[in-house]
């Protein structure tokens, strides 16, 4: 009812502006107000992966989302400080919340930044930049039994990911790829574990990776697989 009855659309990709048009009585007419978002399409980002150039021979780690109690952040920052070769590595935190003072004042240093809030302009830009995503998440219901939209922007952006959260979907991420898109921990042995596989092959942390896993967030989370499982409510 809402889609075939609504006569304004906002802060959507151009795929799903198709789609509403097809669909809503309203939009055919052309009796509407589109106010557009800033989007990247596949073909955009896969070329600004392919003309990206690293300035250095670090590991830059990035969190994207909210610093609340809701995210174990902390907890990861201490390792990661803690961990023999942190120097061979960035930790980039970008988002605002709660925590974001507290956070700042204990851990900020030479090798973890705080960016605060950034728009999708800036993300787009760190996260070309970035070799790895992290996502820290407290364990409830409402993340262990689903994949949080971060985990999906990570792939987006052709990054591989740390993260704790084991749901079977996370867990099946990696199956019939020819990269490794999400290393799951629950430990600092685990994180150990997984920090010494990505500096011992960071030779690797290629454009060309980037690209094979942009290819599972094609497969499991495209546009084109949304709009089919959607158009089959009309």
């Amino acid at each position: 009812f809402t889609i075939r009855n609504s006569f304004k659309l906002t802060g959507c990709a151009p795929f799903f502006k198709d789609f509403i048009t097809k669909y809503s009585n309203t939009f055919q007419s052309k009796k509407y107000t589109y106010i557009p978002h800033t989007y990247f399409s596949n073909s955009d980002i896969e070329n600004k992966l392919k003309s990206s150039v690293k300035n250095d021979n670090k590991i830059n780690l990035i969190y994207l989302g909210v610093l609340s109690n809701q995210r174990r952040i902390g907890e990861f920052i201490d390792f990661y400080k803690s961990y023999n070769d942190n120097l061979k590595m960035n930790l980039f935190i970008c988002g605002n919340g709660d925590l974001l003072e507290d956070l700042k004042n204990k851990y900020e240093s030479e090798n973890v930044f705080f960016s605060g809030y950034i728009d999708l302009i800036t993300m787009d830009s760190y996260s070309i930049d970035a070799n790895v995503g992290i996502a820290p998440y407290e364990l409830n219901e409402g993340f262990v039994t689903n994949v949080p939209n971060k985990i999906i922007e990570y792939l987006y952006y052709g990054l591989p990911i740390i993260t704790n959260l084991r749901s079977n979907i996370i867990s099946n991420l990696n199956q019939n790829s020819s990269s490794t898109g999400v290393y799951n921990y629950s430990n600092c042995q685990d994180l150990q574990q997984h920090f010494d596989v990505i500096l011992n092959n960071k030779n690797n942390l290629t454009v060309r990776k980037k690209l094979e896993i942009r290819k599972i967030f094609k497969k499991k989370f495209g546009p084109d697989i949304f709009i089919k499982k959607f158009e089959k409510l009309f």
